[in-house]
């Protein structure tokens, strides 16, 4: 050993860090799909006080809960670990905007609250990109399933 300690080399690689980060990032989605499926009166509800018309609510819930439990497990696993987290991504930009629309709540403790939750919304977007960006690490499916094959060519003089 060099004697020297990186913050990758003690303790864990960057395998299991990278692991370990998809793990956190795909808690929430897990936990908030879970949580639909368990109470779905409250989320309709609480869906229904944003002024949910688009579609009918409750199968904008039972579609967004699926959404966010089988991309989380997708997450978590690391299979299709980008297409997972660009579609996350994509999916809470209209849900921090409908549902924690902090501008326009007048109650100071209500506005704080949506205040924190959309920018929480941001920071997880922030680590959904950065696995868009350097994809699942070597703990995956993706890594050990999905392995580029190599072609090999010969050439005749």
């Amino acid at each position: 050993m060099s004697g020297t300690c990186s913050a990758t080399s003690c303790c864990f690689g960057s395998s299991c860090l990278f692991f370990l980060g998809r793990i956190a990032l795909a808690t929430i989605f897990l936990i908030s799909g879970v949580m639909k499926f368990m109470y779905p009166e409250a989320t309709e509800a609480y869906m229904a006080s944003k002024g949910m018309a688009m579609l009918p609510i409750p199968l904008a819930m039972y579609s967004s809960a699926v959404f966010e439990v089988l991309l989380s497990f997708l997450l978590i696993v690391g299979y299709w670990t980008r297409i997972s987290a660009l579609l996350l991504f994509l999916y809470l930009i209209p849900v921090s905007v409908i549902f924690h629309n902090f501008w326009d709540i007048s109650d100071v403790a209500d506005r704080t609250l949506q205040s924190y939750l959309f920018w929480k919304n941001v920071a997880v977007m922030g680590g959904l990109l950065y696995v868009l960006g350097a994809g699942a690490g070597k703990i995956s499916l993706d890594a050990c399933c999905c392995k580029k094959v190599k072609v090999e060519t010969t050439t005749t003089a």
